[in-house]
């Protein structure tokens, strides 16, 4: 029953509506105690005043004593929430420690100026951050990383990111930037997936995305041998006749 009641406490803490100081002061007064990771909860809330009044309920108070562990999950949690000032008091009370996954996670939650306030204060950073910023569709992001100087992804991983959502807008915008396809035509064969139209494919190869034909061919023959619907059949036509094209083209 007390870990019933402490879990409970947990999900108060990290309730998103308006009552939840109402429900965790109620479930404190059943006798229920406070977990570490109800702080983690608390902060990627939205809401920087919210999110910070929850966690410093998490961290007084009880005798509760967080982890290494809790404090990572926290740090990682408040960065992906985009909440600057939590963070900011996390690395006031010596409670933040910055590393490779908190630049990540604040790369996910699309704000500049939190990327800007972890990079001033010495936080690391890796080429993991061009996905993290793909995954939240924020063409902001991947342009201040390369302007700062970012390690780029050379194995086209936001590529393939991006077209796993089918967005060719942040497609687009990787290539606008530089950021290197990959070497091996995995690109395009996602796309090819993903991408649902021509047109699409043809930019793709129009912007110099690597191609192994001979895989992509055996693929979209994979498609019409699959008894798939006809409006699958007639676009493994349309890309096959696009790669045809394509290669003649290449021909020296």
């Amino acid at each position: 029953m007390p870990d019933q009641r402490a879990y409970l406490l947990a999900l108060a803490a990290g309730s998103p509506t308006p009552d939840w100081a109402a429900k965790v002061e109620w479930l404190e007064a059943q006798g229920a105690l406070r977990r570490e990771d109800a702080a983690a909860k608390a902060a990627g809330l939205p809401d920087d005043g919210e999110a910070l009044a929850r966690l410093t309920w998490g961290c007084g108070g009880g005798g509760i004593r967080l982890t290494h562990r809790h404090l990572d999950q926290t740090a990682v949690s408040a960065a992906w929430g985009g909440h600057l000032h939590v963070l900011a008091w996390l690395l006031e009370a010596q409670l933040l420690e910055l590393h490779e996954d908190v630049f990540n996670a604040a790369a996910r939650s699309g704000s500049v100026d939190l990327l800007a306030w972890l990079r001033q204060r010495g936080c690391p950073w890796d080429s993991n951050a061009y996905s993290a910023a793909v995954d939240t569709g924020c063409e902001a992001v991947l342009e201040w990383l390369v302007e700062q100087g970012c390690p780029m992804e050379e194995s086209g991983q936001p590529y393939l990111d991006a077209c796993r959502w089918g967005d060719l807008g942040m497609v687009r915008c990787l290539r606008r930037l530089g950021v290197p396809w990959g070497p091996d035509g995995k690109v395009f064969f996602l796309a090819m997936e993903r991408l649902t139209t021509p047109p699409q494919l043809r930019w793709l190869l129009e912007e110099g995305c690597p191609v192994d034909y001979e895989a992509a061919c055996k693929r979209v023959a994979g498609w019409r041998e699959g008894g798939w619907h006809s409006a699958i059949l007639q676009r493994a036509e349309r890309v096959l006749t696009l790669l045809a094209e394509h290669g003649a083209r290449r021909q020296p």
